[in-house]
């Protein structure tokens, strides 16, 4: 699939969330899924420290284009060799309350990781 799509209530809150793959096929959706966008949620495989340049330019490429507040998840913490989120935040140089940890499959980790881009998105709001 190329598109996800779902509705996720924090607090009062309904969010709206939209996802595509990061691959250079999918590149030409990036720019059409940020239109309007309060805020960004970026996930780097913990495991896979070679795709972390292709991540660095995703997230300047975005954030460049679309000053919105972001954040980086890293998941597949479970397996070996697995970069922590504060290696991960050093080598994308980033603030380390940039990137968290977390696993996708477990809803409250998804969640909590959700709650705090949207606390970002009110604290920071967006540029108009």
């Amino acid at each position: 699939m190329a598109l996800d799509f779902g509705v996720l209530q924090v607090g009062p809150y309904p969010v709206h969330l939209f996802g595509t793959p990061g691959q250079e096929r999918f590149s030409f959706m990036w720019d059409v899924l940020m239109e309007g966008a309060l805020g960004l949620l970026l996930l780097v495989a913990g495991d896979r420290p070679e795709g972390l340049p292709k991540a660095r330019y995703i997230l300047e490429h975005l954030t460049t284009r679309h000053p919105v507040p972001y954040l980086v998840g890293v998941t597949r913490l479970d397996l070996p060799k697995a970069w922590t989120p504060e290696e991960v935040a050093l080598y994308l140089r980033l603030p380390e309350e940039r990137v968290v940890g977390l696993d996708p499959r477990r809803r409250e980790e998804a969640f909590g990781a959700v709650e705090k881009l949207l606390e970002l998105t009110l604290k920071e709001g967006k540029d108009d």
